[in-house]
């Protein structure tokens, strides 16, 4: 085996480093096996995380495929989606997910509503405000 070992590398400084990538590698598994865990069927998270709609009952399926393929359009008219992972042929979300979700529509929503400095008209509406003294 050692001539195998690239030169001035020891057998140990190899067992190091191999022993380095087995845990580096258990460690993307254990990461991934908590995102695992962390997975929710859609289905159950439209029924019991995302909120309500107004009438106090779950978002219809229409509403949460909607959100993932078209998205909600933010003013700039890029939409915003709610991210799946596709488990089989069965969609899956994680809390992560639908918390961001919710806070990238909110962000969007208090930038379009945020006041302007100024407040600007078309010219012709400018016209008929100078024209009633309101300008």
């Amino acid at each position: 085996m050692l001539h195998l070992l690239p030169q001035g590398c020891d057998e140990f400084a190899l067992e190091e480093f191999v022993f380095l990538v087995k845990l580096i590698r258990k460690g993307r598994q254990m990461r991934l096996q908590d995102e695992l865990d962390a997975l929710v069927p859609l289905g159950k998270a439209r029924r019991e995380i995302i909120p309500r709609n107004s009438s106090g009952l779950p978002i219809s399926p229409a509403t949460a495929w909607r959100w993932i393929r078209k998205g909600l359009k933010k003013p700039s008219g890029k939409p915003i989606r709610l991210r799946i992972v596709m488990v089989g042929n069965r969609p899956y979300v994680s809390r992560a997910a639908i918390e961001e979700f919710f806070a990238r529509l909110t962000e969007a929503r208090e930038k379009s509503q945020a006041p302007s400095e100024e407040t600007t008209y078309p010219a012709w509406k400018e016209e008929r405000l100078r024209a009633a003294g309101l300008l």
